[in-house]
């Protein structure tokens, strides 16, 4: 491929959004633009919350391990009852 040796021409894309990029000046306006995006900021700032999973559920990740973090919408929804302690007697 012609160009390609040195990473370019390439494509930053998100949100409906796509731009190409053929030289670093071009990607680095490009990345600029993505920064300033509200959304991919909002996308950043869930990342930077995450916390740590134990090792044994790194091996298998699932959406749960992805979304453990409680202010995430892609976070699990947890259903608790309201159950109250059952009483027992003795004797």
């Amino acid at each position: 491929m012609v160009g390609r040796e040195n990473g370019y021409p390439c494509v930053l894309t998100w949100d409906k959004k796509e731009l190409k990029c053929g030289d670093r000046e071009s990607l680095e306006r490009s990345i600029e633009l993505l920064l300033k995006d509200a959304r991919v900021g909002e996308k950043l700032l869930y990342l930077l919350k995450l916390k740590a999973k134990p090792p044994e559920s790194a091996a298998n990740p699932s959406q749960e391990n992805l979304a453990h973090y409680k202010g995430s919408p892609e976070a699990p929804r947890r259903r608790t009852a309201n159950k109250t302690p059952r009483r027992t007697q003795a004797g």
